[in-house]
Protein backbone atom coordinates (compact mmCIF):
# COMPACT_ATOMS: atom_id res chain seq x y z
CA UNK A 1 0.00 0.00 0.00
CA UNK A 2 2.82 2.44 0.84
CA UNK A 3 4.57 1.68 -2.43
CA UNK A 4 1.32 2.24 -4.32
CA UNK A 5 1.07 5.73 -2.81
CA UNK A 6 4.70 6.47 -3.61
CA UNK A 7 4.35 5.22 -7.20
CA UNK A 8 1.36 7.51 -7.72
CA UNK A 9 3.20 10.56 -6.35
CA UNK A 10 4.45 13.59 -8.26
CA UNK A 11 8.13 13.18 -7.39
CA UNK A 12 9.55 11.19 -10.34
CA UNK A 13 12.54 9.93 -8.37
CA UNK A 14 10.42 8.57 -5.53
CA UNK A 15 7.80 7.19 -7.91
CA UNK A 16 10.50 5.54 -10.01
CA UNK A 17 12.01 3.81 -6.98
CA UNK A 18 8.54 2.67 -5.92
CA UNK A 19 7.91 1.22 -9.39
CA UNK A 20 11.22 -0.65 -9.18
CA UNK A 21 10.31 -2.04 -5.75
CA UNK A 22 6.88 -3.12 -6.96
CA UNK A 23 8.49 -4.92 -9.90
CA UNK A 24 10.69 -6.87 -7.48
CA UNK A 25 7.65 -7.80 -5.37
CA UNK A 26 5.62 -8.84 -8.42
CA UNK A 27 2.10 -10.19 -8.55
CA UNK A 28 -1.13 -8.99 -10.22
CA UNK A 29 -1.71 -6.05 -7.86
CA UNK A 30 1.84 -4.76 -8.21
CA UNK A 31 1.62 -5.03 -12.00
CA UNK A 32 -1.73 -3.21 -11.99
CA UNK A 33 -0.18 -0.32 -10.07
CA UNK A 34 2.81 -0.19 -12.42
CA UNK A 35 0.52 -0.24 -15.49
CA UNK A 36 -1.31 2.80 -14.14
CA UNK A 37 1.92 4.77 -14.57
CA UNK A 38 2.13 4.02 -18.29
CA UNK A 39 -0.06 7.09 -18.77
CA UNK A 40 2.01 9.35 -16.47
CA UNK A 41 2.80 12.81 -17.80
CA UNK A 42 6.48 12.39 -16.97
CA UNK A 43 8.25 10.40 -19.76
CA UNK A 44 10.74 9.07 -17.20
CA UNK A 45 7.92 7.41 -15.27
CA UNK A 46 6.34 5.99 -18.40
CA UNK A 47 9.70 4.52 -19.36
CA UNK A 48 10.30 3.16 -15.85
CA UNK A 49 6.86 1.52 -15.77
CA UNK A 50 7.24 -0.02 -19.23
CA UNK A 51 10.72 -1.32 -18.48
CA UNK A 52 9.55 -2.82 -15.17
CA UNK A 53 6.64 -4.60 -16.85
CA UNK A 54 8.93 -5.94 -19.57
CA UNK A 55 11.27 -7.40 -16.99
CA UNK A 56 8.28 -9.06 -15.37
CA UNK A 57 7.15 -10.24 -18.84
CA UNK A 58 3.75 -8.90 -17.84
CA UNK A 59 0.84 -8.89 -20.24
CA UNK A 60 0.14 -5.27 -21.14
CA UNK A 61 -3.25 -4.61 -22.76
CA UNK A 62 -3.11 -3.27 -26.33
CA UNK A 63 -5.03 -0.16 -25.30
CA UNK A 64 -2.27 0.70 -22.83
CA UNK A 65 0.53 0.03 -25.32
CA UNK A 66 -0.85 1.69 -28.44
CA UNK A 67 -0.40 5.30 -27.21
CA UNK A 68 3.23 4.60 -26.29
CA UNK A 69 4.04 3.68 -29.90
CA UNK A 70 3.61 7.33 -30.91
CA UNK A 71 6.64 8.27 -28.78
CA UNK A 72 9.81 7.22 -30.63
CA UNK A 73 11.79 6.72 -27.43
CA UNK A 74 9.08 4.63 -25.76
CA UNK A 75 8.23 2.79 -28.98
CA UNK A 76 11.59 1.03 -28.89
CA UNK A 77 10.96 -0.21 -25.36
CA UNK A 78 7.36 -1.13 -26.18
CA UNK A 79 8.43 -3.49 -28.97
CA UNK A 80 9.11 -6.40 -26.62
CA UNK A 81 5.74 -5.98 -24.94
CA UNK A 82 3.94 -6.14 -28.29
CA UNK A 83 4.83 -9.80 -28.60
CA UNK A 84 2.75 -10.59 -25.52
CA UNK A 85 -0.47 -8.95 -26.73
CA UNK A 86 -1.68 -11.73 -29.09
CA UNK A 87 -3.16 -8.92 -31.17
CA UNK A 88 -3.12 -8.61 -34.96
CA UNK A 89 -2.62 -4.84 -34.61
CA UNK A 90 0.82 -5.45 -33.15
CA UNK A 91 2.18 -6.73 -36.48
CA UNK A 92 2.27 -3.33 -38.21
CA UNK A 93 4.62 -1.56 -35.75
CA UNK A 94 6.71 -4.71 -35.38
CA UNK A 95 7.30 -5.08 -39.12
CA UNK A 96 8.22 -1.39 -39.29
CA UNK A 97 10.71 -2.01 -36.49
CA UNK A 98 12.40 -4.72 -38.59
CA UNK A 99 13.70 -1.88 -40.75
CA UNK A 100 15.30 0.00 -37.85
CA UNK A 101 19.05 0.51 -38.14
CA UNK A 102 20.09 -1.29 -34.95
CA UNK A 103 20.55 -4.98 -34.24
CA UNK A 104 19.01 -4.55 -30.77
CA UNK A 105 15.71 -3.10 -32.03
CA UNK A 106 15.39 -5.51 -34.96
CA UNK A 107 16.19 -8.43 -32.67
CA UNK A 108 13.53 -7.36 -30.17
CA UNK A 109 10.99 -6.98 -32.99
CA UNK A 110 11.86 -10.41 -34.41
CA UNK A 111 11.44 -12.03 -30.99
CA UNK A 112 8.09 -10.27 -30.53
CA UNK A 113 6.82 -11.43 -33.93
CA UNK A 114 7.90 -15.00 -33.17
CA UNK A 115 6.02 -14.86 -29.87
CA UNK A 116 2.88 -13.57 -31.58
CA UNK A 117 3.02 -16.35 -34.15
CA UNK A 118 3.44 -18.98 -31.45
CA UNK A 119 0.26 -17.95 -29.63
CA UNK A 120 -2.17 -17.35 -32.48
CA UNK A 121 -2.68 -19.31 -35.70
CA UNK A 122 -4.61 -16.38 -37.17
CA UNK A 123 -1.77 -13.95 -36.45
CA UNK A 124 0.84 -16.46 -37.68
CA UNK A 125 -0.86 -16.77 -41.06
CA UNK A 126 -0.93 -12.99 -41.45
CA UNK A 127 2.69 -12.68 -40.33
CA UNK A 128 3.90 -15.37 -42.76
CA UNK A 129 2.17 -13.59 -45.63
CA UNK A 130 4.04 -10.41 -44.74
CA UNK A 131 7.35 -12.23 -44.29
CA UNK A 132 7.14 -13.68 -47.79
CA UNK A 133 6.90 -10.17 -49.25
CA UNK A 134 9.36 -8.56 -46.83
CA UNK A 135 11.71 -5.99 -48.38
CA UNK A 136 15.48 -6.33 -48.70
CA UNK A 137 16.22 -3.88 -45.88
CA UNK A 138 14.32 -5.94 -43.31
CA UNK A 139 15.86 -9.17 -44.60
CA UNK A 140 19.35 -7.69 -44.35
CA UNK A 141 18.81 -6.60 -40.77
CA UNK A 142 17.38 -9.97 -39.78
CA UNK A 143 20.50 -11.62 -41.18
CA UNK A 144 22.58 -9.21 -39.10
CA UNK A 145 20.64 -10.23 -35.99
CA UNK A 146 21.21 -13.91 -36.78
CA UNK A 147 24.97 -13.43 -37.08
CA UNK A 148 25.75 -10.78 -34.48
CA UNK A 149 23.05 -10.43 -31.81
CA UNK A 150 24.15 -11.30 -28.27
CA UNK A 151 20.59 -12.40 -27.43
CA UNK A 152 19.86 -16.09 -28.04
CA UNK A 153 16.10 -15.47 -28.30
CA UNK A 154 16.68 -12.81 -30.96
CA UNK A 155 18.94 -15.11 -33.01
CA UNK A 156 16.41 -17.96 -32.85
CA UNK A 157 13.59 -15.61 -33.83
CA UNK A 158 15.60 -14.21 -36.76
CA UNK A 159 16.30 -17.76 -37.98
CA UNK A 160 12.61 -18.61 -37.82
CA UNK A 161 11.49 -15.43 -39.58
CA UNK A 162 14.07 -15.80 -42.36
CA UNK A 163 13.03 -19.44 -42.78
CA UNK A 164 9.37 -18.47 -43.05
CA UNK A 165 10.36 -15.71 -45.50
CA UNK A 166 12.05 -18.38 -47.69
CA UNK A 167 15.19 -16.25 -47.75
CA UNK A 168 17.60 -18.21 -49.96
CA UNK A 169 20.47 -15.81 -49.22
CA UNK A 170 20.15 -16.59 -45.52
CA UNK A 171 20.22 -20.39 -45.90
CA UNK A 172 23.92 -20.71 -45.02
CA UNK A 173 23.40 -18.54 -41.93
CA UNK A 174 20.37 -20.56 -40.88
CA UNK A 175 22.24 -23.84 -41.30
CA UNK A 176 25.16 -22.49 -39.27
CA UNK A 177 22.74 -21.37 -36.57
CA UNK A 178 21.03 -24.75 -36.45
CA UNK A 179 24.42 -26.45 -36.22
CA UNK A 180 25.49 -24.38 -33.21
CA UNK A 181 22.23 -24.02 -31.31
CA UNK A 182 19.42 -26.32 -30.23
CA UNK A 183 17.10 -26.08 -33.27
CA UNK A 184 13.63 -24.94 -32.20
CA UNK A 185 10.77 -26.93 -33.77
CA UNK A 186 9.29 -23.72 -35.20
CA UNK A 187 12.35 -23.07 -37.37
CA UNK A 188 12.63 -26.69 -38.53
CA UNK A 189 8.92 -26.64 -39.35
CA UNK A 190 9.31 -23.38 -41.28
CA UNK A 191 12.11 -24.85 -43.39
CA UNK A 192 10.07 -27.97 -44.10
CA UNK A 193 7.29 -25.75 -45.43
CA UNK A 194 9.57 -24.81 -48.32
CA UNK A 195 8.99 -28.30 -49.69
CA UNK A 196 10.67 -28.97 -53.02
CA UNK A 197 11.63 -25.28 -53.30
CA UNK A 198 14.41 -25.90 -50.77
CA UNK A 199 16.03 -28.86 -52.54
CA UNK A 200 17.96 -27.03 -55.28
CA UNK A 201 19.34 -24.14 -53.17
CA UNK A 202 20.17 -26.48 -50.28
CA UNK A 203 22.07 -28.92 -52.53
CA UNK A 204 23.95 -25.98 -54.05
CA UNK A 205 24.83 -24.83 -50.54
CA UNK A 206 26.24 -28.16 -49.27
CA UNK A 207 29.62 -28.09 -51.13
CA UNK A 208 30.30 -24.53 -49.93
CA UNK A 209 30.04 -25.44 -46.25
CA UNK A 210 33.37 -26.05 -44.52
CA UNK A 211 31.99 -27.80 -41.44
CA UNK A 212 31.05 -31.45 -41.75
CA UNK A 213 28.33 -30.94 -39.15
CA UNK A 214 26.83 -28.09 -41.18
CA UNK A 215 26.89 -30.23 -44.34
CA UNK A 216 25.10 -32.99 -42.43
CA UNK A 217 22.44 -30.56 -41.21
CA UNK A 218 21.95 -29.20 -44.73
CA UNK A 219 21.61 -32.71 -46.17
CA UNK A 220 19.09 -33.67 -43.48
CA UNK A 221 17.04 -30.57 -44.28
CA UNK A 222 17.26 -31.37 -47.99
CA UNK A 223 15.99 -34.90 -47.38
CA UNK A 224 13.12 -33.56 -45.25
CA UNK A 225 12.18 -31.07 -47.98
CA UNK A 226 12.21 -33.71 -50.69
CA UNK A 227 9.71 -35.96 -48.88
Amino acid sequence: AELAKAAAGDDPNVAGEAIEALARIGGPEAERIIRSRLSARDPFLRMAALDALNRREALIPWDDLAPLLEDRLLRRVAISALGRTSRMEALEPLFLALEESTVHVVGAAAAAIARLMAHSTFVREAAVARLLTMNDRARTWLRAVLTSSSEAEARRAAAELLSRAKDVEALSLIVAHLSNDAPPPSTIGALREWGSEAVEPMLALVPTLESGHERAVALDLTADSAL
